[in-house]
């Protein structure tokens, strides 16, 4: 290929709404970890105790549930603004300035002594981010031709990566040297930026008919147009998907597959500080090194699968990212060993992006409607993160009652399920 020929291949990043995109991958991808894993590392240098840490997996539940409101932020324009800034564009950028002031707040929030107080504003980020998600889905599909959509997608995801290290590595970076609460206010600031961008962005073209009601009309006729809604959004979808063959087992595939990884991951920070690695290691090594690591999975996984069929390369990388979590029990034995840590990382991060490339590559094959595609692959996809949310709840009190290594092979037996599962679905293809 020539060098003009590449040019020319990556032109199309150029595009501003190409750029658009990982700009708004960005602002997507800086709240997850900020009610997450850097959260987590918060309460671990206050002293939180473990099993409270594990059940603040349960404030991002938002995210596995956002499809019950997808449909009113979808249907419904905001009064006034939607007139002033478009029906996308205004909903971007009310879920960014709800996201900006919750993120202060948490910041602000004082969890050593409003734990409480802290869990409510946490809930509302993720609430807030899951919303900004939603919107941000649908703009994306409406604004981009076909053509632009899959670098469209490519952009947005690198944005997200980078929002991603930003809220991870980059806030663990600073609090090394400032306070939490400057650290959340720092990051809401990116946001600010971002959102300051969107009202130069362009509004898609989308015909109105394509909006189910007006909002007058769904506040006068609310219960009527709610179940309207209700039945084309969920419950067709829902009746579509189960003609499938084992539905109901799939669905508990989809629940299980990520488990023994969640279930492990939620807790690895916590684990890292116990064993005496400070922030900057654990940003630069977990965090930084790790995605690398994750990026060259999923990479690897989408491989395998189109070498070997989707059914085979499901079960090898479902089987690697269970036996993954075995590493972290070496990383127990040995202690603090920045060697031992990228050898751990390396696996796990490596053996979860191969894992996640399958989930979704499996996701995507089960949505084969045209007529429901969108909706049943967000219906799928929360129901695979809400078994990941509450299950993941007790995986402090697994900790404070067995201790590091039972915990790290409890979190291997949780993923075997799954599988089992998975092979009795397709047994004839391994036959």
């Amino acid at each position: 290929m020539s060098l003009a020929n590449l040019f020319n291949m990556f032109r199309i990043y150029t595009n501003p709404r190409i750029l658009a995109m990982a700009l708004l991958g960005l602002t997507c991808g800086l709240p997850l970890v900020l009610t997450g894993s850097t959260l987590s590392m918060w309460f671990t240098e206050i002293g939180v105790e473990k099993s409270t840490i594990g059940l603040f997996a349960i404030v991002t539940i938002p995210y596995s549930l956002k499809f019950l409101w997808a449909p009113i932020i979808d249907f419904v324009p905001l009064p006034y603004l939607s007139d002033a800034l478009g029906r996308r564009k205004s909903w971007i950028i009310l879920s960014q300035a709800l996201l900006i002031v919750s993120l202060v707040l948490l910041g602000f929030s004082k969890p050593e002594n409003r734990l409480l107080f802290t869990a409510l504003i946490s809930i509302a980020v993720a609430f807030f981010s899951a919303t900004q998600d939603i919107v941000v889905d649908a703009y994306r599909l409406e604004l981009l031709n076909k053509n632009q959509q899959a670098p469209g997608i490519a952009a947005y995801i690198v944005g997200y990566r980078i929002g991603m290290l930003i809220s991870g590595a980059g806030a663990l970076f600073m609090a090394e040297v400032i306070e939490w609460s400057t650290v959340y206010t720092i990051i809401s600031l990116i946001i600010m930026v971002s959102m300051s961008i969107v009202f130069f962005m362009a509004e898609p073209d989308v015909e109105i008919k394509k909006v189910f009601f007006s909002s007058n009309v769904f506040m006068r006729r609310k219960e009527k147009a709610a179940m309207i809604i209700l039945r084309k959004t969920i419950i067709a979808p829902f009746k579509d998907f189960m003609q499938k063959n084992h539905w109901l087992l799939i669905l508990i595939f989809i629940m299980f597959f990520k488990l023994g990884d969640a279930f492990a991951g939620h807790m690895a920070n916590p684990f890292y500080v116990e064993l005496g690695f400070s922030k900057t290691e654990i940003a630069t090594i977990v965090k930084t090194y790790g995605l690398l690591a994750t990026l060259l999975g999923t990479t690897l996984g989408g491989s395998i699968i189109y070498r070997y069929g989707l059914a085979k390369g499901v079960l090898v990388c479902g089987i690697l990212q269970a036996l993954s979590n075995l590493f972290y029990i070496l990383q127990n034995e040995v202690g603090y060993n920045t060697l031992i840590l990228a050898l751990t990382i390396s696996v796990e991060n490596l053996v979860g992006g191969m894992g996640s490339a399958a989930l979704l590559a499996y996701l995507s094959r089960l949505c084969n409607n045209p007529q429901f595609t969108a909706t049943q692959y967000a219906l799928l996809s929360s129901t695979a993160s809400l078994g990941r949310t509450f299950l993941s709840s007790s995986s402090g009190f697994v900790v404070d009652s067995f201790g590091w290594n039972s915990f790290f092979i409890i979190s291997t037996i949780l993923a075997l399920p799954a599988l089992f599962i998975f092979i009795f679905i397709n047994r004839k293809k391994f036959v």
